[in-house]
């Protein structure tokens, strides 16, 4: 492998930091009543949980709901491993152990899922966006 080849295959620190940004945004913006922002962090045809919601329209009408909803949640993230495809594309596994409480009232600290997050983001202008969000859970609480 040539040096060009492997530094084609690296993420740079840069896009390391803004990756992980973008996810923390996410999960930011479920865990703070902001749903009805996420749609601004994905692509036009994005697909992404729970449904799958397909395109961005999509995703702004879940989000509206989303944030409507007397729900408390707390996303707790790790073990983010990334996969470059090419400069524009990267693909990512994370987990995040997920709070959740239906109600305005303080819940019990109890866990309600550990789940992996399938990710993939592009490049578009010049910003990472979610082209892909699939969760699958392996432990509910």
């Amino acid at each position: 492998m040539t040096e060009a080849e492997r530094d084609a295959t690296q993420l740079s620190d840069d896009d390391r930091r803004d990756l992980i940004d973008l996810m923390t945004e996410y999960v930011w913006r479920l865990d703070h009543r902001s749903a009805d922002r996420v749609h601004e962090l994905v692509t036009e045809d994005v697909s992404m949980a729970p449904g799958p919601l397909v395109g961005r329209d999509a995703v702004k009408a879940w989000g509206k709901e989303r944030a409507a909803a007397i729900r408390a949640t707390s996303h707790l993230m790790t073990n983010f491993r990334f996969h470059v495809v090419d400069a524009d594309r990267v693909e990512c596994t994370s987990m995040a152990l997920v709070f959740r409480h239906d109600g305005a009232d303080m819940g019990k600290a109890s866990p309600y899922a550990v789940t992996e997050y399938n990710d993939i983001f592009v490049r578009q202008g010049g910003t990472w966006k979610f082209a892909s969000h699939v969760t699958t859970d392996f432990f509910s609480g």
